[in-house]
């Protein structure tokens, strides 16, 4: 079966070449004809969209910020009065 296989591949790569062959003998003299450069035709009208792509990654989430240095210790109030007798 693989020789079967092989056999027909070999065989369309014959024929291939033999269209290629065939293809660079045709030789066609453009110098013999004139031809004349024209304007261009007007643009087809625009092809139907594409569809549209697969959604992106979500993001990641933002750093949280490192907690800061704990402050100093305020001064230590005044010295309230004694109190009156009663």
């Amino acid at each position: 079966m693989l020789i079967s296989v092989l056999v027909a591949q070999a065989a369309a790569l014959v024929a291939h070449q033999v269209q290629l062959d065939d293809l660079q003998t045709q030789h066609i003299d453009l110098q013999a004809h004139l031809v004349e450069p024209s304007a261009s035709g007007p643009s087809g009208p625009p092809g139907p969209r594409g569809p549209s792509g697969p959604p992106g990654r979500d993001g990641k989430s933002g750093r949280y910020g490192e907690d800061g240095l704990n402050g100093r210790h305020g001064h230590n109030g005044r010295r309230g009065r004694d109190g009156q007798d009663g």
